[in-house]
């Protein structure tokens, strides 16, 4: 599994949390980091050179 999938697995894994939690601070935190993680699989990605960001994503 390269970096970028890895990347997407954790951004997911923190969607998750976020949705599975109540407590407020512990969801913002969550979302946080799930654009983060979302963030560092764009830039371990080559073959997207950018597109995200064109898209409106960054």
């Amino acid at each position: 599994m390269g970096r970028s999938a890895e990347y997407r697995r954790f951004a997911v894994r923190c969607l998750e949390i976020a949705r599975a939690t109540k407590d407020e601070r512990t969801r913002a935190v969550m979302l946080e980091m799930a654009q983060v993680w979302s963030r560092l699989a764009d830039e371990a990605d080559p073959s997207l050179d950018g597109l995200s960001r064109e898209a409106g994503g960054d």
